[in-house]
């Protein structure tokens, strides 16, 4: 019996190894990202002032962030309107 709740242990902490694993690449990526940026930014930080929006995205497409929430698509209210002639 203890071998069995030892061995359901070691499952357990392998699954949480390969979790961490996964935030550890994630974080790393996102590291990678903005240290390229920032030597991005370095070297000419005013390439893109007259551009107006940056159409980068704000992570690598391979980043996940692991507690987010996602971002629902939010319509604009429309009122309804009746014309009559």
């Amino acid at each position: 019996m203890e071998l069995r709740a030892s061995l359901s242990k070691i499952e357990e902490m392998k699954e949480r190894i390969e979790e961490f694993e996964s935030v550890l690449q994630n974080c790393e990526i996102q590291i990678e990202y903005l240290e390229t940026n920032e030597s991005r930014q370095r070297k000419s930080p005013m390439a893109n002032a007259e551009e107006g929006e940056n159409d980068e995205p704000l992570y690598p497409p391979s980043f996940t962030p692991l507690h987010g929430q996602t971002q629902v698509e939010v319509h604009p209210c429309k009122s309804s309107v009746t014309i009559r002639p």
